[in-house]
């Protein structure tokens, strides 16, 4: 079993979408690995794409003006009002979340 909330529902067109001009990706790296580098939250709207990774480093794209995202926007001063945004999205998504990260010290269906 996989940790997370169901699609299916949704795909099957049974559930309402809560924000449907945002999804939200969270990403842990691999089991037994936490480092801050490889663990990366993003959101993803019509108006751009931001990840965050532990470690502070940034990805920000504005998806308007450069569909490829191929010019990292993050941190400067002349993205600041899409980057505020897209925080905003993130976090009203993250707070929307009830399913805990997984213990990343051992596989879900292992008997330890």
């Amino acid at each position: 079993p996989v940790e997370g909330t169901s699609l299916r529902p949704l795909l099957q067109g049974c559930a309402p979408i809560d924000r449907p001009d945002a999804a939200l990706v969270q990403s842990y790296g691999s089991y037994g690995v936490m480092d801050a580098a490889v663990c990366a939250t993003s959101v993803v709207t019509p108006a751009g794409s931001l990840t965050l990774f532990g470690d502070g480093a940034g990805m920000l794209f504005d998806r308007a003006a450069d569909p490829q995202e191929t010019v990292n926007l993050f941190g400067l001063a002349l993205a600041a009002r899409l980057e505020a945004q897209l925080r905003d999205a993130m976090c009203e998504l993250l707070l929307r979340q009830n399913t805990p990260p997984p213990d990343r010290g051992r596989h879900p269906t292992a008997q330890h």
